[in-house]
């Protein structure tokens, strides 16, 4: 570790694995659980999530948005105070931006998640943050080679799942909201790249058919599946932050298919039904099944269309600011001319 920290030469852009990726997708959708599994391939390495495009990109400030860093001193002081790249920071010193005054923002973040890689023994480097969903415009106009994993979970399933963790509100209609609103966004991510960039995965799938799903991924990033991958699953916590653990401990844990449908199971009838119709049909454009709990017909499309306002309106009273803050960022990002 030490000899790579300390090693002088710097790997360029063109000597950088061609085939990085970032997993995307709504919190609570599995994205840990694909992170910690794609770990495990002999050639790839997946650091904590850094929330580069949300929590740092207040740190770096302008840099993101003119892939430039004018101020190298305040950039790496700003950068070092975000604390989900903590365990990115020691590979700072190995990037072109301190050594040879390359200003490319796109450039320093390559040279740091390829010597994050190169520390593990490893040539192909991932990034996992759920919430870049929203930033993935201006992802792809940074690293145009990238292919985006793009994971799904039943939207029901993931708002019971959202209202259980500390960061999230406890309403579970704030929190479908959500979900329905990153279905949107997660459709014009997919119908923009198309299939040779983005790549839908359910986390059913994922853990009813963990090796015939993983065997698609790799197949996706033009690697060969490893039996490494299944063997002892997971048992890879290098992948959680330490103050994440509460929330995320189940995915170095054993794959079980137990958490699907845990909606149905724990909430009661009638939420379970304005749930479903509230999100009927984002649920069939996914490809979940609702036709035995919606409420259907004309009074049907009604319901759904007044719990869609009134999740609507908690939403905004939950994330206020905050939510228009990210959509507006997200927006003049992702409309930044040529990186």
């Amino acid at each position: 570790m030490d000899e790579i920290l300390n090693n002088d030469k710097i790997n360029t852009s063109e000597e950088h694995s061609p085939h990085p990726f970032f997993i995307v997708g709504s919190g609570r959708s599995g994205t840990t659980l694909l992170q910690s599994l794609l770990n495990k391939h002999s050639l790839v390495s997946i650091p904590p999530e850094t929330q580069f495009f949300t929590k740092g990109r207040r740190a770096v400030g302008d840099a993101l948005q003119k892939n430039r860093v004018t101020n190298r001193d305040l950039f790496l002081n700003r950068l070092r105070a975000v604390r989900y790249m903590k365990n990115l920071e020691p590979f700072f010193q190995q990037t072109r931006l301190v050594q040879n005054g390359d200003v490319q923002l796109n450039d320093f973040l390559r040279d740091v998640f390829f010597a994050y890689s190169v520390s593990k023994g490893k040539t192909i480097w991932g990034e996992k943050t759920p919430h870049h969903l929203w930033y993935w415009r201006r992802i792809h106009q940074l690293f145009p080679e990238a292919c985006f994993l793009v994971m799904v979970r039943d939207g029901r399933d993931v708002a019971l799942s959202l209202s259980e963790t500390p960061w999230a509100p406890d309403n579970i209609y704030t929190n479908a909201y959500r979900w329905k609103h990153e279905c949107r966004i997660r459709e014009k991510l997919c119908d923009s790249l198309g299939k040779d960039l983005a790549l839908t995965i359910h986390y059913e799938d994922l853990v009813t058919e963990p090796e015939k799903t993983l065997r698609k991924v790799t197949a996706f990033l033009g690697l060969n599946f490893e039996e490494s991958m299944m063997k002892d699953h997971p048992g890879n916590n290098e992948v959680i932050h330490d103050h994440e653990w509460a929330w995320k401990h189940r995915n170095v844990s054993k794959i079980t298919a137990s958490r699907i449908g845990r909606s149905r199971e724990t909430l009661p009838d009638e939420l379970f039904r304005r749930l479903t119709t509230m999100l009927q049909n984002e649920l069939k454009d996914a490809g979940y099944d609702f036709s035995d709990c919606s409420i259907r017909g004309l009074w049907g499309e009604l319901y759904r269309i007044l719990l869609s306002i009134y999740s609507g309106f908690l939403f905004y009273g939950s994330y206020g600011v905050r939510f228009c803050h990210h959509r507006l960022n997200a927006k003049i990002l992702g409309s930044t001319s040529k990186a």
